[in-house]
């Protein structure tokens, strides 16, 4: 069974590769949402699949992950009851250590929209997830 989860993550992270480069970096003008609400397609589109549609870490291939992706609904309860959004940015794009993930960053997430866009709209679509995260904190 090991080895069946070692080859689904590869064909996992291309398939997540081609989504991204596919998607523009920044939203259209015409249809512009509040960042929350851009940050949440954002999150549907490219973290559900790990982190779950409830954010809780039960996706569909959270079991094929080494370390299980953690509850996103609990940052602000992990940080003393403040939700620490350069935090999640950083964390996102690469800035902070993702020690699970075995390098300085996710598997789909900093590198791959700066690879997507270098005129700062990756910047924006982080922002935006993390905008949209802190609004599903968990009480």
């Amino acid at each position: 069974m090991p080895r069946a989860r070692s080859i689904r993550l590869p064909w996992l992270v291309a398939l997540s590769l081609v989504v991204l480069a596919s998607t523009a970096a920044t939203q259209p003008r015409e249809t512009r949402k509040t960042a929350a609400a851009w940050g949440k397609e954002l999150f549907e589109t490219y973290c559900a699949t790990c982190h779950g549609a409830d954010a809780r870490g039960r996706g569909p291939a959270a079991a094929s992950l080494k370390t299980p992706p953690p509850d996103l609904t609990l940052i602000r309860k992990r940080h003393g009851g403040e939700f620490p959004t350069r935090w999640v940015i950083d964390f996102i794009d690469g800035e902070t250590n993702v020690t699970s993930h075995g390098s300085r960053q996710m598997p789909v997430w900093g590198r791959l929209f700066r690879w997507k866009d270098g005129s700062g709209g990756a910047r924006a679509e982080i922002s935006a997830l993390a905008a949209y995260l802190g609004t599903i904190q968990a009480e």
